[in-house]
């Protein structure tokens, strides 16, 4: 095995750029649905009390699919970073590139299951190990990294969809002053 050298991080952040890409392209394509107002807002009578219920209604149904398709390309790209970063250090640790893979502990997993993972670094070096493990890739530690794992091995089987609603609601008021109220109301979601 040769001397270590710096690793080449170039593809990683190149992955990440594209990412970027996707993520860009989902909130073009998520504006322009809810900018066609998908919702529809209605005030109900009551029958027996003076108050009123407001009903919420979908107008267009679920916005297009391609939603689906920009959130799997970018969390994709995202997993496949983490794995060209490990990929650069055996590289440069002269160690093989094609036994690599960044560990990630699965959602419901602990911190010391990440050390049945640490195999995966044995030929990429000391600076893949830490680096890992200062990433905390296991539940308690860094979520945003086992949700990017998670994302990426369901996409794999089935499209992620994105789920998003929002609600504008203005009501006037009678009496002296007729002031007028706004209530905003917003629902997110992320089904599998």
């Amino acid at each position: 095995m040769r001397a270590a050298e710096k690793p080449d991080f170039a593809d990683a952040v190149r992955k990440v750029e594209r990412a970027n890409y996707h993520i860009d392209e989902f909130h073009r394509a998520a504006a322009a649905h809810f900018a066609k107002h998908p919702t529809s807002v209605s005030m109900v009578p009551a029958k027996k009390r003076a108050a009123h219920g407001f009903l919420v209604g979908d107008r267009m149904g679920f916005p297009d699919k391609a939603l689906a398709l920009y959130v799997g390309d970018a969390v994709h790209n995202l997993r496949c970073a983490l794995d060209y970063l490990i990929t650069a250090c055996a590289k440069a640790n002269g160690g093989r590139e094609d036994r690599t893979e960044f560990p990630i502990v699965k959602a419901g997993g602990k911190k010391a299951d990440l050390t049945k993972g640490l195999w995966k670094l044995k030929d990429a070096g000391p600076l893949a190990t830490e680096l890992v493990k200062r990433a905390r890739p296991y539940p308690r530690g860094n979520p945003y990294l086992v949700a990017v794992g998670e994302l990426d091995r369901f996409d794999k089987h089935r499209l992620i969809l994105a789920v998003q609603s929002s609600v504008d609601i203005s009501v006037r008021t009678g009496g002296w002053n007729n002031r007028r109220h706004s209530v905003k109301a917003a629902d997110q979601a992320a089904s599998r």
